[in-house]
């Protein structure tokens, strides 16, 4: 049993035949044997969507199966679907839901091979674009790449935040003076990045005095952005 089993009924009219379930959905009926052998079952699963089973029943015919999730509905499994679920000889009849199918409508007459027009409900098997209206994918370009969204364009910072600007790799630490609460300043990042590259400049000229290594061009780009 996937995940384990959470509850389990015997049968009412087989003694011998043990009904499974687990909490994910799965259930499956298992034959016990005296020798301790078992036969299981095919499992079977119940469309619980976001939910998981929470328990189940079975009649005391033994004809009618009831599961419960916890997204509060029931699933039934009958016998014998052609006949009206019974649980017992005395039973009331079961109240069943009212399903109610919305047809899909053409906004214009279709066309049919006999040379009449149809107007009405579609057939749900029949593709949208039989009804003559333009696709979505029509008033698409053809690269189908769109800028979304909006970039909030950089605030300019004070000169007495860049003059105390210290950078320790590629990245700017200044002290808030100002008082600014918490993320509600957005930094002037074309100013940083120049600030970086100044000071990583110097830096490469004090080495390149001194005789070390100096920094090239492409490497010194790939600190600062």
């Amino acid at each position: 049993m996937p995940y384990g089993a959470s509850c389990c009924r015997f049968h009412p009219s087989l003694p011998t035949y043990l009904i499974v379930a687990s909490g994910s959905g799965f259930w499956q009926t298992v034959q016990l044997d005296p020798d301790g052998v078992t036969s299981q079952g095919e499992f079977s699963r119940i469309p619980t969507l976001q939910g998981s089973l929470q328990s189940f029943d079975i009649s005391s015919n033994g004809m009618c199966l009831a599961f419960s999730d916890s997204s509060q509905g029931v699933h039934l499994y009958v016998a014998d679907p052609s006949s009206p679920p019974q649980a017992n000889a005395f039973s009331n009849p079961t109240l069943m839901p009212t399903v109610t199918h919305h047809p899909v409508y053409a906004s214009q007459p279709i066309d049919t091979p006999d040379g009449s027009s149809l107007w009405g409900p579609i057939h749900f098997s029949s593709p949208l674009c039989e009804t003559g209206d333009p696709l979505l994918s029509d008033t698409w370009g053809g690269d189908g790449v769109y800028a979304v969204g909006q970039v909030r364009p950089p605030v300019d910072l004070p000169e007495g935040v860049l003059s105390r600007l210290k950078m320790v790799e590629f990245m700017g630490h200044a002290q808030n003076t100002e008082g600014w609460p918490t993320n509600s300043f957005v930094f002037g990042v074309a100013k940083i990045q120049d600030r970086a590259r100044g000071g990583a400049a110097a830096k490469r000229g004090k080495r390149g005095r001194r005789g070390g290594p100096q920094a090239s061009g492409s490497a010194l780009e790939k600190v600062t952005e």
